[in-house]
Order: C-alpha cells, then structure tokens, then sequence
C-alpha cells in the first residue's frame, strides 16, 4: 500500500507538466525555426511556451498552468505581423498546418475546424450578398437566397458549438439577417443598427482575445462613410456598448482601439475617442502614463497648432526668449529633432542643408531642437548650419519639447504653416523632399 501512495505522489508533477500539446507544420520549412506562443488577456500578452521548428514542424507541451482561452502563436519578427490566434479548449491537442499561401488551417479539436469554417463560410456569403446587390439587373431571388444561406450557417455553427469555449465567439459574431429581400440601403442601416445585439462585452471569454477590438474595427470600416468624422458616430456606439464594463477594462480596450485607429492614420477619430471618453477614464483611473501618449499624440496630430516652446536669443545686448509661436521668419517651418551623438542624422542634415538652400528663403525656415546631453559637441554642429535656428534641448529625451513632441527616434521631421499648425509628419528626408514639392504644386 505505501509503494502505490509514493508512486501515485511522484505520478502528480507528471500529470501537471504534460496535459495537452500543440503541435504543427508550416510551409515552406526552410522560413520557420522557431514560435511562441502567448496567452491573450484583456490588458496583455503572458508568455506560455516556445519551441523549435525543425523540418517544419513542432509540438508545444500544454501543461497545467496553461488555462483555456485564447492564444498568440508568433512565428516570425515582425511578432505584431507574423502571428496568428489560437483557441484552446483546455482538454483536447490541437493540431493545424500553416502555409505562407493559405494560413492556418485546424485538423483538432473539432470545435476549432467547425469554428474556422464557420467564419470562411460567413466571409464568402457575405462577399456574394455584396456582388449580387452591385450586379445588373438585381436579381430579389438570389439576395433573398443567400440571406438564407447566412442564417442556416449561423444556426448550424451555433447547435455545432453549444456548450463549447468557441461558442461565445460563434454567438457574437451573430449580425442582423433579413427574412426575405431588402434593398441595400435598408439592409446595411438594420446591420449597422443592431451590430452589436449579439455582443455581450462584460463576457470573460470575449475579453480576454482580441475579438472585442477585432469587431469594433470592421464595424467602423464597414459602416464609416467617405468622409473620417462620419466615423464618429460608430465610436460613440462603440463607447456606449463598453460604459457599463469595469472601467480599467473600458480602459484597456479603447486604448488598444485608439493603438489602432492611430496605426490605420486615422487621427481625427483617434483624438475624438481621447477627448469623447478616454481622456476621462484615464483621469479617473489615475493612468498619468496612458494619459500623457493621448495629449502628445493630439497636439502633434495634423491640422493641430503644435505646442509651445521658447529659445534664447541675443537683442541689443541682451538674451530674451523666444517663442516659437511668435517666430514670424517664414511662411512654412521644417521642424526636425536631431542628435550630434547621432550618426544617421549628421548624415542626413547635410542633406537637408542643399534642399533648403534650394528653397526661397521667405517660404521654408529649419527649426533645428538638437536632443543633447551636454551643449559642447551640438554647439560645434550648429556652425556647420547657420541658416538653420537652432534649440538646445537638453536632457535628451527627457527634454520637455521632445516629450511634448513625443520623440521616439532622431531626425524627426515635422512641417509647419505660418499659424504653426502641423501639415505633414514625414517618415524622413526623402518623404519630406516628397511633401514640401507636393506643397508647392498645390498651392
């Protein structure tokens, strides 16, 4: 009896380390050597395991501290771009293949083969409801038809998933489907009308992946008009779905969407979000950090006066300070924040130097912040540039004007009109060189 309790006691670490596994095949072999994977929570990414890819393939161990939900398979760097989710029961292996060409691909557990087809179906309907209603003549029948393709597959997809972790994610995805034939205009208006009827925010399976902020983004794409402020109206929706979810999700989830609108260049409707709601929550919360990216990010957006900042300079024998502005020298400023420690931007202000001298002096004006930790090698760099005006910004990246300016990088190039409201943030000299002669053409 005692050797069968000592042996049932050295079984226990066993059963924890090995519970379930993930294992795999990419293609082509030879581009994949190793891959990560993360569970996704409502506020971040957790580590969960890794492993090697040889030939191919690979298997993760899934042992007992890796709980159902959903998963971030990386595969590649850039990790935000080479990734795909996962989603893992907690009781059964998952197997799948992935190639460059047609992605993943899942062979177990059958909830995630009947979920995966569930949302190809749902695409590829989706798809032919949008031909058929630009097609001429419209054809009522074959629009009433897919109609009922699309709620035989949702309600196929439901009864197949009961009782399942995917089935929350089966049950949200739930749009509006007309009975019989509408015209387009009525159909997208019901659609955009009760998107989100089915969406359940306060569920812990839906908050803790990305599907939440998934959702929100095809609703704005799908339902903006031509026009970006016209997507206010679906943030507001968005904003009053969320306002009854515990506010440090509320928080998380609408700066991950903010992350998102300000990827896709989108920075009116990345500013109202701050200023609708996000500001607030964050003020509440306490969330000085989050707080301070939102009004940096918004007072260095386009079509927004920049914010202020002063220089000193020599008058009549005495230093005053100047205010940026007040600085009335040009019509336009090209605003770059650059290091005499940095090796790229000694290399590139040269350059900037010809370009400008090619320029009428009265329409461009260089404002030069050199990010510095001490003034003695940026001040033998001004010489080389005395049509520039130079700014000493000491303390580097802590410097006052280059957080104002939320400077991640040197050179940062920023353009400017007369009024000192950003027109353009190019992504370096040559873009710059592409935005000053666009400007000159269009006016």
């Amino acid at each position: 009896m005692m050797k069968k309790i000592i042996l049932a006691l050295l079984l226990l670490p066993a059963l924890g380390i090995a519970q379930n596994k993930i294992s795999g095949s990419f293609s082509p072999a030879d581009e994949f050597t190793w891959c990560i994977l993360y569970k996704v929570n409502s506020d971040n990414y957790r580590y969960a395991a890794d492993g090697k890819v040889e030939d191919g393939k690979f298997t993760l161990a899934l042992d007992s501290t890796v709980s159902k939900g959903v998963y971030k398979l990386v595969y590649g760097i850039p990790q935000e771009e080479k990734n795909f989710d996962i989603i893992y029961n907690g009781k059964e292996d998952i197997e799948f293949t992935y190639t460059k060409t047609e992605g993943i691909q899942f062979a177990a557990p059958q909830e995630n083969k009947v979920y995966q087809n569930y949302m190809t179906q749902n695409f590829l309907i989706d798809q032919e409801i949008t031909n058929a209603y630009a097609a001429e003549p419209l054809d009522r029948e074959k629009i009433a038809g897919l109609f009922q393709q699309k709620e035989q597959l949702q309600k196929s997809a439901e009864d197949s998933l009961k009782g399942t972790y995917t089935e929350s994610f089966a049950l949200a995805s739930r749009t509006y489907i007309p009975t019989a034939f509408e015209d387009q205009e009525t159909y997208k208006e019901k659609k955009r009308l009760e998107y989100f009827k089915y969406l359940d925010p306060n569920n812990p399976i839906l908050q803790n992946s990305g599907f939440l902020l998934d959702r929100f983004m095809i609703y704005i794409g799908s339902f903006s008009l031509e026009t970006e402020i016209a997507s206010y109206r679906e943030l507001d929706a968005i904003i009053s779905l969320v306002q009854n979810s515990e506010l440090a999700f509320q928080k998380n989830l609408l700066y991950q969407l903010w992350g998102k609108l300000v990827l896709n260049k989108m920075p009116k409707s990345a500013n109202y979000l701050t200023e609708k709601y996000l500001f607030q929550l964050c003020t509440t919360l306490g969330d000085d950090e989050v707080a301070t990216k939102l009004e940096n990010y918004r007072n260095t957006s386009i079509g927004i006066k920049v914010p202020d900042f002063t220089w000193e300079y020599e008058k009549d024998g005495k230093v005053e300070l100047q205010h940026l502005h007040e600085f009335d020298v040009a019509q336009n400023y090209i605003l770059v924040f650059w290091s005499s420690a940095c090796h790229h931007c000694l290399q590139e202000l040269p350059k900037l130097q010809r370009f400008v001298n090619s320029l009428d002096s009265k329409e461009y004006k260089v404002i030069a912040v050199g990010m510095e930790d001490s003034p003695f090698d940026w001040k033998n760099e001004t010489l080389r540039y005395p049509e520039f005006q130079h700014v000493l910004g000491l303390g580097k990246w802590e410097n006052h004007i280059a957080k104002a300016f939320s400077i991640t990088q040197t050179p940062t190039f920023f353009v400017l009109n007369n009024e000192k409201i950003l027109t353009a943030k190019p992504s370096g000299l040559p873009e710059l060189i592409e935005t000053i002669a666009t400007q000159k053409v269009e006016k």
